[in-house]
């Protein structure tokens, strides 16, 4: 049964508010049968991964201004794919979430090694990093009701920030690179 919140990915999120089950799953809102949940969401995955992979300024590399931070882009795309897999996959153990660890290594190497200087970037890692390491006892809340249960996923939160980091810091390269371009 994937609408758990034991899960941490969408499926399991998107299953809990739509696929209702009276046993199990009495609070949803919909009953809508979750192939057809997991079928949207596979979908709406790989055209993320897609729209991510092609705001990426790796084509133009030899572009870049010099006050741009040195990055290896193609390493960011390829660590924040692992998270994109565990977000948007069927279910996620506990143990997938070591999945995020690469992504979250290279975003707190930039941060610390100074190439990235934007106060709202370390906050939205930081706050990544909580949601993902802190022991949230986020079983508990599973059977609760409507606005209840969606605190149960904590992690996938945190998955959904460090990938949101990773795009603003790609995206905010890429204005940067149009803009020593045009002038």
């Amino acid at each position: 049964y994937a609408s758990n919140s034991a899960y941490q990915t969408f499926n399991s999120l998107f299953g809990h508010l739509l696929s209702y089950n009276a046993e199990t799953n009495p609070f949803a809102f919909a009953q809508i049968q979750q192939q057809y949940i997991y079928y949207f969401l596979q979908a709406a995955g790989l055209s993320l991964l897609y729209f991510f992979i092609q705001r990426s300024p790796h084509k133009k590399k030899q572009n870049i201004p010099a006050d741009t931070p040195r990055i290896n882009f193609e390493l960011l795309i390829f660590t924040a794919s692992f998270a994109f897999n565990v977000v948007f996959a069927p279910v996620a153990e506990d143990h997938h979430s070591l999945l995020y660890l690469p992504l979250m290594l290279l975003l707190l190497n930039m941060i610390f090694g100074k190439q990235i200087k934007s106060r709202m970037i370390s906050f939205f890692l930081m706050s990544a990093v909580l949601l993902l390491c802190l022991p949230v006892p986020f079983r508990v809340l599973q059977k609760s009701d409507f606005p209840v249960y969606l605190l149960s996923y904590p992690r996938l939160y945190g998955a959904v920030l460090l990938i949101l980091t990773a795009y603003y810091l790609l995206s905010a390269i890429r204005v940067k690179m149009y803009r020593s371009q045009i002038s």
